[in-house]
């Protein structure tokens, strides 16, 4: 009985055991999942117990508000500096296909990050930190950024936000924004009175160290007009029904004396407690700066979000690799009912094409992601995985309009979103004796627990190879492929240690049975590629039934 399995070979519900050559069920199992990803209905399904209610309900915005429970749907588009910018035409496009591809499944969150105060003109040609940017952002009279009219023609004349985010609001979704932590540079150039107050914006400067965009200066958040500016920021975003803020560059990536930058979050915290009508509020960018005050634990107890990886590009190496261990298991223990720990954008489809990158230029419309993403569906899947074991929000961060039935099928399964929406006692756990690895690889295993159903899922994913600093060099893989075996036992998953404990395993990216596991889990996995199993029925009674 260790680990092996009975096999039908008819139903062709292949695992891996004894009873089948490693590599031939590896290859077999996973070609299965990617054909049943792609072949997957996306038809909505009523009875899922996190569909939004309808657009026209009066339920909608307090559902679309409410913390207590993780948000599908945010989908970063737009704007970095070394990605290009959008208009309003463009990015409504995307909310039109969220609502009519995604929101069936749970998706309701469409943020709009970093470039919507900046004029569309040369917000794509230059880094945002040189000074000629500077006199081309929009501000009102108290300070506050405000959007490019150019680009976003229905926020003219007064700045506001207002009829975009009621239209956003028809289709049953919500609308967040991008805000830099600090003081725009421009508004403390121009002296801008604080609204409410005798100070002015430049008196809340603490230091001229430069946010890691390079347009904010750092705030003195002890200055009574601090929190003041926050209000009136706070206010204004109400009154246009703004969902939720994106609180940015707050965890110790800019430079400067005091990188942790709490304060800045305590004060936003606070106006949104007062004045923010149910606003929500993300933190980023990670990971935490735990050395520095800004530890996961600390940010949690002031938002309901806090990003804990750092920004994703589309690359496996040195990039969403990091997020499998090195950002992700040293908070997973403190991770409570309605706090979340984050991941960043997943690449899928097609992208941003960055400046820079050889053979990619923005364009023709630099307003549009315009590079097909890099990354394998194996890659894809297992960072999907990753995303939703770790209840992360998912942030596809390609086009929605040009997504393929891959994508869509990855972004609707209700298996694999259930997870994220209905699961408990997020962790890593050590790879078997059998199998060893370090924490960050070459095998990596989470597991976690159904907060209904007596379930258990687990993730296990073969880095290799990675990056020199995670340790799973090439030449540490088992194969030159870098195909490896990964083995989880069922005691480290919180099973009984007897020799007869065996669960029914379910693959769920692509909805197969397969069959009843002994013991521990093995797989001979790809490249970069994963299982996302569900483990059911589990029993230590030696008389247990096997699936023949």
């Amino acid at each position: 009985q260790e680990s092996m399995l009975c096999l039908k070979p008819a139903a062709m519900k292949a695992f891996v055991g004894k009873s089948m050559p490693l590599q031939q069920g590896a290859s077999l199992l996973i070609f299965l999942s990617i054909q049943a990803i792609v072949s997957r209905t996306v038809a909505g399904d009523a009875s899922i117990p996190w569909a939004p209610p309808p657009s026209n309900s009066p339920e909608l915005i307090p559902f679309l508000r409410n913390t207590s429970r993780p948000k599908l749907a945010f989908s970063t588009y737009i704007g970095w500096y070394e990605d290009g910018g959008m208009n309003e035409t463009e990015l409504f496009l995307q909310a039109e296909a969220m609502a009519t591809r995604l929101r069936p499944h749970g998706w309701t969150h469409l943020l709009h990050d970093y470039g919507w105060q900046v004029c569309g003109s040369t917000f794509n040609l230059t880094p945002i930190s040189t000074p000629t940017h500077l006199g081309c952002y929009h501000i009102d009279q108290y300070g506050r950024l405000l959007p490019d009219p150019q680009r976003y023609p229905s926020t003219s004349p007064d700045g506001s936000w207002k009829a975009f985010i009621d239209r956003v609001h028809t289709r049953g979704l919500a609308f967040g924004l991008h805000l830099m932590h600090g003081v725009p540079i421009i508004a403390a150039q121009k002296k801008t009175p604080v609204l409410g107050t005798n100070f002015t914006i430049d008196e809340l400067v603490a230091s001229k160290d430069v946010t890691f965009i390079g347009d904010h200066w750092v705030m003195n958040t002890t200055h009574p007009g601090s929190q003041a500016y926050y209000d009136s920021v706070v206010s204004m975003w109400a009154d246009q029904g703004l969902d939720f803020i994106y609180f940015d560059g707050v965890e110790g990536y800019q430079g400067g004396a005091s990188p942790c930058q709490i304060g800045a979050v305590a004060l936003l915290a606070d106006s949104l407690r007062r004045l923010g009508n149910g606003m929500f509020m993300y933190t980023s960018f990670g990971p935490p700066a735990e050395a520095s005050g800004c530890s996961y634990q600390s940010l949690s107890e002031l938002a309901p979000y806090v990003r804990v990886g750092s920004d994703t590009i589309d690359s496996w190496y040195g990039s969403v690799e990091s997020g499998f261990s090195q950002f992700t298991r040293s908070p997973a223990p403190s991770l409570r009912p309605h706090h979340f720990a984050d991941l960043a954008a997943m690449p899928l489809g097609k992208v941003h094409c960055p400046l820079g990158k050889p053979g990619c230029v923005p364009g023709p419309d630099y307003y549009i992601p315009s590079s097909k993403s890099t990354l394998t569906q194996d890659e894809v899947i297992s960072y999907a995985s990753l995303v939703a074991i770790f209840r992360s929000s998912w942030w596809p961060s390609g086009a929605l309009t040009d997504m393929n039935d891959f994508a869509i099928s990855l972004l609707t399964n209700s298996d694999v979103i259930r997870i994220t929406m209905m699961s408990k006692n997020t962790r890593q756990v050590p790879t078997s004796p059998s199998t060893p690895s370090t924490w960050t690889g070459p095998g990596v295993v989470w597991t976690a627990d159904d907060a209904v159903e007596d379930w258990k899922y687990v993730l296990m994913v073969n880095m290799c190879p990675c990056s020199g600093s995670l340790g799973c060099y090439p030449h540490t893989c088992a194969d030159p492929s870098g195909a490896s075996d990964v083995d989880v036992d069922f005691v480290d998953l919180g099973l009984s240690p007897s020799p007869s404990t065996s669960c029914d395993v379910t693959e769920l990216w692509g909805a197969r049975s397969l069959g009843r596991q002994f013991r521990k889990l093995h797989a001979n996995l790809r490249s970069h590629a994963s299982l996302q199993l569900r483990l059911s029925n589990c029993t230590d009674s030696p008389t247990a039934s096997w699936i023949r």
